[in-house]
């Protein structure tokens, strides 16, 4: 009887498949983060103006941060920052709209937002979303 000769298993036969498979996983993971953070926005704005005080200050939050891109990307493409908000409103996926909170460029530090909120006057940045909703 003729033996079959047995050929010895390297280290590194499987490799390049666990490569391939560890590589694949990556980049299904950060595509899901990629098309997450794309929807992200619009999607929790609108699923949580329907809430309280915690859901509206959490949606001017996400307004706020939309907004504060827009004037980042206009000011990037145009050398300087809009003077009105409808400057912005091609550099906005979604419009902001909301009962509970206004945010508008401040007329006296150009590039800088302002947010109010019913019985809290307009202050610079997101201080008063805390306030929206209540």
């Amino acid at each position: 009887m003729s033996q079959i000769p047995c050929r010895r298993i390297r280290s590194e036969d499987g490799l390049g498949l666990v490569a391939l498979i560890v590589s694949l996983l990556v980049i299904g993971g950060l595509s899901v983060l990629v098309v997450h953070a794309m929807n992200g926005s619009s999607r929790a704005s609108t699923s949580l103006q329907s809430g309280g005080s915690a859901a509206a200050a959490s949606v001017c939050r996400v307004d706020y941060d939309a907004i504060t891109h827009a004037v980042e990307a206009y000011t990037t493409f145009n050398g300087h920052p809009p003077a009105s908000m409808t400057q912005l409103s091609q550099y906005l996926r979604d419009p902001v709209t909301s009962s509970q909170f206004v945010i508008s460029l401040d007329p006296f530090m150009v590039g800088k937002i302002d947010v109010a909120t019913p019985g809290h006057p307009a202050a610079p940045g997101d201080a008063n979303c805390e306030f929206a909703g209540t």
